[in-house]
């Protein structure tokens, strides 16, 4: 819903924005109002603003405008770019992320925070409703799962040790409907907004990691402790750029990491989002296209793949004394013939010299594949079609991948490669939790999960 009301305070100076003035914000953008539309010499002013030049900081600082919702008296902080726009007379701003607090409390006062939405009951799906219609008959029985509380483990996140909990409870409006939900829970003391973006940023990036898909949103619901237990006392809303992709509640039956199958593990996942020694992962948006192989997907696929592999081989790969001595031989004859040319035929023989012992992607592929333990090869390999003994595995997919980046008729068709792709995709997964240090026989069960 659209929410407008007055603007109350600023975190810093910006033009032709103060106390006083009106704002609506539409769920994409901040819009601010005067008594007085802006005239064209303001308008030419904003336009052609340079953010470098204002004294209030650098482009990069968090500017927060915080007002207060009419009619409600709730009160609302707006995180905006300091790059306004102009709009119907009017000054606009991207917004970062959003908050809001009933009156009378301030975000240092939360001590809980929970996430809800279709991506949480997706993870943590803990309720089975099964029906029966006949003639003269309807029957509806919803049973709860046996857990309703699964351990997430703990996760540091700017410094803050939190520990995580997925819980599953059903209210019962009388006369009416029985309502399920699922939510993922952390306490936490004296936040502030650096924590919450970053709670936000590093549980979505944690459930899309799980779910195996993009489109990742939900409501951070903002608690505080009274003697009759938490009260919600607010919303924290990111607003990235995925906000606008309607997000899904897969089938009981669909593949992938859940709750109860992570566990403990959930925790480390979060922590390496956190502090960015995890990227976000190069998902599909939904599960509906997961299965399509595309251009871009076989470049942001293999691009993570070598991601992966530099953090988990960091000195490469490691070759028999037979093939280094080769490499060497061959190395050290190229260099030979250059020394008896001229400039110019010498520099592009160095050149190349320096090419011998370089490993392409299809060899790290073979290589990470032959690094995993038996019992793990076997789950990243399962329902694949691929070998782990073909000595041309990798060759398909480094071939097409290097077509496409160098513009070139591509020498194999997309489908060709769907058993190399899928692997890959198993492969990047299996490191990534690998690099989290779980044990291999819990990395083989996740796999099998997933698979």
């Amino acid at each position: 819903m659209p929410i407008s009301g007055i603007i109350k305070s600023l975190s810093a100076p910006i033009e032709h924005v103060e106390p006083g003035m009106f704002f609506y914000f539409d769920g994409k953008a901040l819009n601010v109002y005067s008594h007085d539309p802006l005239d064209d010499t303001q308008i030419t002013d904003i336009i052609f603003n340079d953010p470098q030049l204002d004294q209030s900081g650098s482009p990069e600082e968090d500017v927060l405008i915080a007002g207060s919702i009419r009619p409600s008296a709730e009160s609302v902080f707006f995180h905006v770019s300091r790059c306004p726009g102009v709009k119907d007379r009017g000054i606009y701003f991207g917004v970062a992320a959003y908050w809001v607090l009933e009156n009378g409390y301030e975000i240092k006062d939360v001590s809980m925070v929970r996430f809800s939405g279709l991506c949480v009951e997706s993870f943590c799906p803990m309720t089975n409703i099964q029906t029966n219609i006949c003639e003269g008959c309807s029957e509806i029985t919803a049973r709860t799962s046996s857990d309703d509380s699964i351990d997430l483990g703990t996760a540091v996140v700017n410094g803050n040790v939190l520990t995580a909990v997925a819980e599953t409870y059903w209210t019962y409006d009388f006369c009416e409907h029985i309502n399920f939900e699922s939510r993922l829970i952390c306490k936490i003391e004296s936040p502030d907004y650096g924590l919450l973006k970053s709670l936000y940023t590093s549980f979505a990036s944690a459930l899309r990691f799980c779910l195996g898909r993009g489109n990742v949103v939900f409501v951070l619901e903002l608690c505080v402790e009274e003697e009759s237990g938490f009260q919600v006392v607010g919303e924290f809303v990111a607003a990235h750029g995925k906000t606008y992709v309607p997000d899904e509640l897969d089938k009981p039956s669909a593949c992938f990491v859940r709750a109860k199958d992570i566990g403990a593990y959930f925790g480390k996942a979060v922590s390496a989002f956190s502090d960015r020694s995890f990227y976000g992962a190069e998902l599909s948006k939904n599960r509906d296209d997961a299965g399509t192989i595309t251009n871009s997907k076989i470049i942001e696929l293999t691009s993570s793949f070598e991601r992966e592999f530099r953090e988990l081989f960091p000195e490469g790969v490691k070759h028999k004394a037979k093939t280094q001595r080769d490499s060497d031989l061959a190395k050290a004859a190229i260099c030979e013939a250059a020394e008896r040319l001229t400039s110019n035929p010498k520099r592009i023989l160095l050149r190349l010299s320096e090419r011998v012992s370089e490993d392409n992607l299809e060899t790290r592929i073979r290589y990470a594949c032959k690094s995993l333990t038996n019992e793990v090869a076997e789950a990243v390999f399962r329902r694949t079609g691929a070998s782990r003994r073909y000595t041309q595995l990798g060759k398909k997919i480094t071939e097409l991948r290097n077509d496409i980046a160098h513009g070139n008729e591509p020498r194999h068709e997309l489908r060709s490669i769907a058993n190399e792709y899928q692997l890959l995709i198993n492969l990047v997964f299996a490191m990534r939790l690998i690099r989290l240090q779980i044990p291999d026989e819990d990395v083989a069960r996740l796999m099998r999960c997933k698979s």
